[in-house]
This record gives structure tokens, C-alpha cells and sequence, in this order.
């Protein structure tokens, strides 16, 4: 990428902590479908079907590690006292060894760190943006990818730029970024260098 500072809207830390919540929900439970639905991993139950987090969520390190969840009904994540993810630890980890063994050998590797990660250090369109790709790849399109289209077109900087200097089409553009006309206008009228080739040739265009 060129050295030019790149100008795009960032996510807050509460709109990316909540998008990535989401689709980490999403990405879980899609590890495990019956039918094309989501079902708990355990007995296979389509009710009420929760992801759950293997290491606690409150650990930002491993929140939205997809690896770190495992679908659950109602019933195994947190109601039954015996057969449950919350109330019963002994039982759980067992359940993980013999059913989930990546999973399993994931939190054994990482159940003693101290990780340091707040929720202050992450770049949450990056993250996201890395999601939507796993999401792609699990059902073929993406999830809700508008919402960090802004960081996707920071990436695709050089591009546009090449893509406006030369003879490409705005809708030629829109094609080869995924974005969207009104989406890409806005990035380009936030960069100074792409807004000055886009006038030019508006300018060019009306002579």
C-alpha cells in the first residue's frame, strides 16, 4: 500500500464489540447444522440453540475465536445440574475430550495464560472483516459485510486509486471492491487523492 494515511470510519468499540458478538454466534453455530438449522452439539436439539463459550467471554484475548465455541440447547449450555456446561464443569470437559478433541486440546494450550487483551486493543473492523471471510466460506456469502465495507475499501486504496487514474468505471469500481455506490463515494470524498482524480474526471466529462 502506498504511504499515504488511508481515511475510513472505524467502528466504535461498542458497535464492534456487538457485530462481533454476533457474528461469532453465527459462525458457531454453523459449525453444527441438522437439516440446514443449527443444533446443540450435544443430543442434537434445534430449541433454543445458544453458543457457548468454551473459555469465558469476558477473556477478550479468546472472545471471538470461533474455535472457543460450541452450539448448545438451553438445557446442556446452562439448566441441567448434571449435564451442563456451566454447572457441570467435570462433565463438560469430558464431553469435550471425547467429542471435540480440537476444541479440547485448544483450552488445555490455552487454560493457564493470562492474556492481557482489553477491549481497547483490538481493531474490530479487521477482526470482523476476517469473519465475514470465515462466513463466506461456511455458506458461500457473506453475513452482514456492509458493516466494515469502510475498512475493506482502506485495503483496496491502491486499487481504486489505479482504477480511477485509468479509464475503470465507477460501476467497474463498485464490482471489483464489493462495494456499493453510495459506500464507495463516501470513502473516496474522505481521500483527498481519490477525490481530486474523481473530480477531474467528472470535470474532464463535462467539457
Amino acid at each position: 500500500m502506498s504511504d499515504v494515511k488511508v481515511k475510513y470510519t472505524k467502528m466504535s468499540r461498542s458497535r464492534g464489540r456487538n457485530a462481533l458478538d454476533e457474528i461469532w454466534k453465527v459462525l458457531v453455530k454453523n459449525n453444527h447444522l441438522l437439516n440446514g438449522k443449527p443444533c446443540c452439539a450435544v443430543c442434537g436439539g434445534q430449541n433454543m440453540v445458544q453458543a457457548h463459550h468454551v473459555i469465558g467471554r469476558s477473556i477478550y484475548a479468546y472472545r471471538w475465536e470461533p474455535v472457543n465455541g460450541v452450539p448448545l440447547c438451553a438445557l446442556h449450555h446452562d439448566a441441567c445440574v448434571w449435564q451442563s456446561a456451566h454447572h457441570a464443569p467435570w462433565w463438560w470437559l469430558q464431553w469435550l475430550k471425547e467429542n471435540k478433541s480440537v476444541t479440547y486440546e485448544w483450552l488445555y494450550q490455552h487454560c493457564w495464560d493470562r492474556p492481557t487483551k482489553t477491549a481497547d486493543d483490538f481493531v474490530y473492523d479487521e477482526i470482523y472483516s476476517q469473519m465475514e471471510e470465515l462466513h463466506k466460506q461456511q455458506t458461500g456469502v457473506y453475513f452482514k459485510a456492509d458493516r466494515c465495507i469502510d475498512y475493506r475499501l482502506s485495503k483496496a486504496y491502491d486499487q481504486i486509486l489505479v482504477m480511477l487514474s485509468g479509464d475503470s468505471s465507477i460501476k467497474q469500481i463498485m464490482a471489483a471492491t464489493g462495494a456499493g455506490d453510495t459506500a464507495l463515494k463516501k470513502f473516496i470524498g474522505k481521500n483527498p487523492e481519490l477525490r481530486r482524480l474523481l473530480k477531474a474526471r467528472t470535470t474532464k466529462g463535462k467539457k
